[in-house]
């Protein structure tokens, strides 16, 4: 299953002013190279390298904006664009607790590292997706002591 992760709303902000201004970057960008609305083209390689690092930023910007978290079989992923930032490192079966922060509104769970030191390890989501999450946590793992503080 898969749960959006909670982008901060002033993290949120800022990326959406960042897409804009990527955008109107590329634009200009292109109509220097392509002479519009009377702009000179005096560097077209800078223009190139303008128009390359806009899109690296557009496209980190969405990964940011599309982070999620996968519950699968065995592992929970935080999914950046195509990568996993966990590596899979998060076992649900080394999972020994779910806690959910009503004054808060957080969840934590509490994981057994391989070294075996406990974790405790925040899961950014909206309130409105912790019983879903829960629940996919505890149909692999049965064994999980859930609480709410």
């Amino acid at each position: 299953m898969k749960f959006k992760y909670k982008t901060p709303l002033l993290a949120q902000i800022v990326i959406y002013i960042l897409l804009c201004v990527q955008t109107a970057v590329i634009f200009l960008a292109i109509s220097k190279i392509f002479g519009w609305f009377t702009f000179n083209n005096n560097n077209l390689w800078l223009d190139i390298l303008e128009i390359v690092i806009s899109v690296i930023v557009i496209v980190a910007s969405i990964f940011l904006l599309t982070t999620k978290y996968i519950v699968d079989k065995e592992k929970i992923k935080v999914k950046f664009g195509f990568f996993d930032l966990t590596s899979g490192r998060f076992y649900i079966n080394r999972i020994a607790s779910i806690v959910t922060d009503s004054k808060t509104n957080k969840l934590f769970i509490n994981i057994q590292e391989k070294n075996g030191e406990p974790s405790i390890i925040e899961i950014a989501i909206y309130a409105n997706s912790f019983d879903g999450f829960i629940t996919a946590i505890t149909a692999v793992n049965p064994s999980i002591e859930t609480l709410v503080n």
